[in-house]
């Protein structure tokens, strides 16, 4: 877990502070930080993160605008996505869970809420690769035998 990489997209630096302080003290280091959705898609082409923790209210592109720009692009549509927000509106979180966020935990939140909900994503994470390596095991081994049994054949 500890080198899974996070991105946090927050406006104000404060706040990126505490979740960046917050994940730290349980071993996560690799937190890169954006103001706005925006400076985060620009990052994301160059960049792979496992998990994005994003505000909803932030100047030049909103986290729903963001949101929704990033499950729209093959290349960051599986990204593990956290909204943090003080939008505790019902219509809003519906409006996020539409778009398969994982999570969302309304400001203010504890560190404790925090880190329960950022290690739950991450331990989905972790069992995405390991289903992906199992899948890459299978088409090797398969391959594998298409191979031998092809020669078999000659």
């Amino acid at each position: 877990m500890e080198k899974c990489k996070i991105l946090v997209v927050e406006d104000s630096n404060p706040m990126a502070r505490i979740i960046k302080t917050t994940l730290n003290k349980i071993n996560l280091k690799n937190i890169f930080h954006s103001v706005n959705g925006e400076e985060a898609l620009k990052f994301l082409q160059m960049n792979r993160i496992d998990l994005i923790i994003s505000d909803w209210n932030m100047p030049v592109m909103d986290g729903i605008t963001f949101l929704k720009n990033l499950k729209s692009n093959a290349k960051t549509k599986n990204i593990k996505f956290m909204m943090v927000t003080s939008e505790g509106v019902k219509h809003n979180i519906l409006e996020a869970l539409k778009y398969k966020i994982d999570d969302y935990i309304v400001k203010p939140f504890t560190p404790e809420t925090l880190v329960y909900k950022v290690t739950r994503v991450l331990n989905k994470v972790k069992k995405d690769r390991e289903e992906e390596k199992i899948d890459e095991d299978i088409f090797d081994n398969k391959s594998i035998e298409d191979v031998d049994q092809f020669l078999d054949n000659l």
